[in-house]
């Protein structure tokens, strides 16, 4: 992955994301998505961003958007401040 925090680009058809995985672990706990010429800031209110939380196996127990919300409002930068209730 490279990048410190173990962040990583990915390109899709429709969207470019960037992933953070759990500290210490290579399982992802957040994704965000944004239009690929938005990709280099994560700064901006850009992003849609969804958090992924693990049963005690690392089995998926639930994948949940920042504040309820898809739309693409968010900053990267920020993702740990948001709401995943």
């Amino acid at each position: 992955m490279g990048a410190p925090g173990n962040l990583a680009w990915l390109s899709t058809d429709q969207y470019s994301q960037e992933i953070a995985n759990v500290a210490g672990e290579t399982y992802p706990e957040y994704i965000g998505e944004c239009h690929p010429k938005n990709q280099h800031l994560p700064a901006n209110s850009v992003w849609r961003i969804k958090k992924i939380l693990y049963n005690l196996d690392w089995t998926v127990a639930s994948i949940r958007w920042a504040n309820r919300s898809k739309n693409f409002d968010f900053q990267w930068t920020q993702r740990a401040t948001y709401n995943y209730a």
